[in-house]
């Protein structure tokens, strides 16, 4: 277990945590900015899905696969899930009025924030407790999941970035474990070097898409020339730099990561 002496916020010490994240492709750049501030802190290397649910579930493996087996089926599981919250708040109520389209069964079920953990919760066949917390801040998370009195403590953020609708943002899952053990670490990252292979494979198929992406933002370009030259298209600044991880955030200020 990684050990360390930096307070938690109220005093005590308290063991580090370390960093699963996942993201999906419109949140790239947001998850390699995440991964620079943890620095040594990752239990692996980031990775990328093409859907939230997926990379939700990539981040939760990653940690409880750093936690020694006892510990995996019972650590306890605290998730700030606020932003996405109001993200399926709004994208349901902006179904439910859109006339152009009906309204089905998966819309409501789609609403609901623990449809992006179920299925690993599912299939993990953990018995430890998950929560759920919506309206909370990553320093009051902090303090329910009281990492410094358990053997073994789990917190997942979902940190949403912009992509290509209002309704479709890409996400990072930021995923603080405390517990984690290196020599399992070792052990699973070699397990995991097996499927390398299948994910070269699916990396050439997403760079004959990227071809494809490239080309479409090529006529993209020159559709938005022609609009400018007709002052019907603004172009915002871009943003100073990415949304930050208020739950890394929370650690770094508190004392709680290690700092880069």
């Amino acid at each position: 277990m990684v050990q360390g002496n930096a307070g938690t916020g109220d005093g005590t010490g308290g063991p580090l945590p370390r960093l699963a994240l996942a993201a999906t492709e419109p949140a790239v750049s947001v998850c390699a900015a995440v991964a620079a501030r943890a620095g040594a802190g990752l239990v692996d290397a980031p990775s990328v899905h093409a859907k939230p649910v997926a990379a939700v579930s990539a981040a939760l493996d990653a940690a409880f696969a750093a936690l020694p087996q006892p510990l995996r089926d019972t650590a306890p599981l605290y998730v700030l899930c606020d932003d996405y919250s109001v993200l399926a708040a709004r994208r349901l109520a902006a179904r439910c009025t859109d006339p152009g389209r009906r309204l089905r069964p998966s819309d409501s079920v789609a609403a609901e924030t623990s449809e992006l953990v179920r299925p690993w919760l599912t299939e993990s066949g953990r018995t430890g407790r998950c929560w759920l917390l919506a309206a909370t801040p990553a320093r009051t998370a902090l303090r329910l999941a009281a990492p410094e009195s358990r053997q073994a403590t789990v917190v997942c953020e979902f940190v949403l970035v912009p992509g290509d609708g209002p309704h479709a943002p890409g996400l990072v899952a930021v995923t603080a474990v405390w517990g984690a053990d290196e020599a399992v670490q070792a052990a699973d990252r070699a397990v995991r070097g097996a499927d390398e292979a299948v994910r070269r494979a699916d990396g050439a198929v997403r760079r004959a898409d990227g071809a494809a992406r490239r080309a479409d933002g090529a006529a993209r370009r020159a559709d938005g020339a022609a609009r400018g030259a007709d002052g019907a298209l603004v172009s915002p600044p871009e943003d100073s730099g990415p949304p930050p991880s208020a739950l890394l955030t929370a650690l770094l200020e508190e004392g709680t990561a290690a700092r880069v």
